[in-house]
């Protein structure tokens, strides 16, 4: 009796130890009941590839969540980068986006089984690097436009795009891999997209991320420029006029220095400068002029308040604080 009381004993104490443990994600399935693999990456471009893994041997009802962790290092975790998939499958995939141009990264698959996070095998890849055209082709109609970005360029010199029949240029989606301008001294606009009188919208630019040459964007029929969302920096002038339909620059909120002019001119409908608040660098003239409903410019004040003591223009809006009324504060009627 006592030998089998012992043993009890010693049973008792070998669960429990088995039983402890830390909830720290656990890296090795090999002693699971299931397995989680990371699908081989696909779809990879400059920006974006698509990953993502198998799970065996669990059921949906165990799954709490599914995705890809990323990174620049190995053996990445949720502490990094996170996709999490659309919803618990135990065959998924998600797409990463916004990645650097060639650039290595590191990923793998995970599944979260009641509350305890499991990872997939690593795998790593690397994104693309550029497919350049150092020119700037002027583009006079839609045809124009759509076979020569057709060939896939993620960065060029720059490019003008001005109908010269009216009506003839509707559609910028063939730029949608264009994710740089850079301009050299002989290419005298980075961006001129003027006077198509039927284009609504600059769909296409919305990876844009580097504009490093003169901007120019007027005459078309836009009503909003949200696909420059992404730009911080413009490396020139940067020039917004004759859009009468444009009532809110917010796209622009992420807009942090203009290394040039910057003019604002006839969005007849524009209230208030309200998304420039980030702007604390213009290094040329600012130009405002002829915005007929242009009351309200305290979204200049990180620009003011930084020292800004270049040309400044501002007239025909119907308020037109001078530079002084600004530094005082008198930035709005």
């Amino acid at each position: 009796m006592k030998l089998s009381y012992s043993i009890q004993i010693l049973l008792t104490i070998l669960v429990l130890a088995a039983c402890s443990g830390d909830d720290t994600p656990n890296d090795d399935t090999s002693d699971m009941a299931f397995s989680i693999i990371t699908t081989t990456p696909t779809g990879v471009t400059q920006i974006k590839a698509t990953i993502g893994g198998t799970i065996t041997g669990a059921t949906l009802g165990d799954v709490n969540e599914v995705g890809v962790v990323y990174g620049l290092s190995a053996n990445p975790t949720t502490n990094d980068m996170v996709i999490k998939a659309s919803s618990e499958t135990l065959d998924f995939s998600v797409q990463l986006t916004d990645l650097d141009v060639n650039t290595q990264y590191f990923a793998r698959s995970y599944v979260m089984l009641q509350n305890e996070i499991f990872y997939g095998d690593e795998i790593n890849f690397a994104t693309l690097e550029h497919y350049s055209f150092d020119g700037a082709p002027i583009l006079t109609s839609q045809e124009d436009v759509d076979s020569f970005f057709s060939i896939g360029f993620t960065q060029v010199g720059g490019f003008i795009i001005q109908e010269d029949e009216p009506g003839n240029i509707t559609d910028l989606s063939a730029l949608s891999t264009l994710l740089e301008i850079n301009s050299s001294f002989s290419v005298p606009y980075g961006i001129k997209i003027t006077g198509n009188v039927a284009l609504n919208s600059l769909e296409g630019l919305e990876n844009l991320r580097v504009l490093n040459g003169n901007v120019a964007i007027g005459g078309n029929n836009l009503s909003n420029i949200s696909q420059l969302s992404k730009i911080e920096v413009v490396e020139g002038d940067f020039f917004i006029s004759s859009e009468p339909l444009i009532n809110s620059l917010e796209d622009l909120s992420n807009l942090k220095a203009v290394d040039g002019q910057l003019g604002i001119s006839g969005l007849e409908n524009l209230e208030s400068l309200a998304g420039l608040e980030n702007i604390e660098i213009v290094s040329g003239e600012l130009y405002i002029v002829n915005n007929a409903n242009l009351t309200d410019f305290c979204s200049l004040q990180k620009l003011i308040d930084n020292g800004f003591s270049n040309y400044y223009t501002v007239f025909l809006n119907k308020y037109n604080p001078t530079l002084e009324d600004l530094q005082a504060g008198n930035c709005s009627q």
